[in-house]
Formats: structure tokens, C-alpha cells, sequence
């Protein structure tokens, strides 16, 4: 008797591939996380490669769920990003409530992942993106200050300052307020 090959449609295998890439992308942020969790603990500077590697991978799955129709994971990895674009803007301070609620959105998202691999997501999930978006823009109107004043003037040509991005402006503010050559 012949073995039976299981047909696999084009959405089956697309799905699959979302399942595998988010999961990857999901990885990488969970060995990021893992980076500031131990420079925070440490009371270190967490670098700013780790922020924008965090940003990207967000931005990824942002991308990646609304491809895919999963509006509640665009809902929770948008708002992640604000949340690291805040830490990376130096809008916001990266403080241990911050960090804890990026550690929550992070296991959200693998639950999601969990459940989408086993076929669906519960029923419940979206009340959970729901909670923690709410507490995600509490701490964010409610949370640490920046760390650096916004309008304190650059003793830079205007040309070069109208050809740097909000966040290459605030890198080199960074840098400048530390003493760091450029």
C-alpha cells in the first residue's frame, strides 16, 4: 500500500511560514531581552544596537501579523514598538516597570504563537492584548521621564541637522551630553 501524502495548500504553507519566521523573530527578541534585563539589573546603560534590534524585530512582526490578518498581534507588537521608539527617542526612561511590560508583550506574542500552531487563537486572547495595551499606555502617560531634554539646542550647522532623522539626532545628542568625540 502506497503512503498517503498529505495535500498542503498555498494558505497552509504560508501559515506555516508566518509560524516559523514570527518564531524566529520571536527568539531573537527573547536573547534581546535577555540583554537588557541583565545590563538594567546591573544598573548599565542598556546599548543602543540592542533597542534598535528590539525596534526592528517589532517592527517585523507588525508587518508579519497584519499580513496575515492578525490584527490583535499589529495591535500588540504596534504598541511594543512605541514603547521601545519612546526608549530609543530617549522619550522614556528604560525603567524595571517598562522592562517588565515588554517581557509580558514578548510572552504574549509566544503564547500566540503557541495557540496559532495549534490552530487558533483562544477566544480570550484578544482581552489579554487588550489589558496589557491599557497598561502598556498607562505607563507610557504616567511613566519616567526622558532622559534628555528634547529642547536643548544643538551647536550644529542647520543643513546637517535638517538632514539627520529624530532618531539620529537624539543619538548624537546622547553622545555630545556623555563627552564622546564625533
Amino acid at each position: 500500500m502506497a503512503a498517503r501524502r498529505h495535500k498542503s495548500t498555498p494558505s497552509a504553507r504560508a501559515e506555516r511560514e508566518f509560524l516559523s519566521e514570527a518564531e524566529e523573530i520571536l527568539e531573537r527578541m527573547r536573547d534581546d531581552l535577555a540583554l537588557c534585563l541583565e545590563a538594567s539589573s546591573g544598573g548599565a546603560e542598556i546599548a543602543p544596537d540592542v533597542l534598535d534590534r528590539l525596534f526592528r524585530s517589532a517592527h517585523s512582526l507588525k508587518g508579519l501579523s497584519g499580513l496575515f490578518g492578525l490584527e490583535s498581534l499589529a495591535d500588540l507588537t504596534h504598541r511594543t514598538e512605541d514603547l521601545l521608539d519612546a526608549w530609543r527617542l530617549g522619550r522614556a526612561r528604560v525603567d524595571s516597570d517598562g522592562l517588565a511590560l515588554f517581557e509580558e508583550s514578548v510572552a504574549l506574542f509566544g503564547r500566540a504563537l503557541e495557540q496559532l500552531a495549534a490552530g487558533a487563537l483562544a477566544p480570550e486572547f484578544g482581552d489579554e492584548v487588550a489589558q496589557l495595551l491599557a497598561r502598556i499606555g498607562a505607563w507610557r502617560s504616567g511613566g519616567p521621564a526622558p532622559q534628555a531634554a528634547a529642547g536643548d539646542a544643538l551647536d550644529a550647522p542647520q543643513a546637517l541637522l535638517r538632514a539627520l532623522t529624530e532618531y539620529e539626532e537624539h543619538r548624537l545628542r546622547e553622545n555630545l551630553q556623555r563627552g564622546r568625540a564625533i
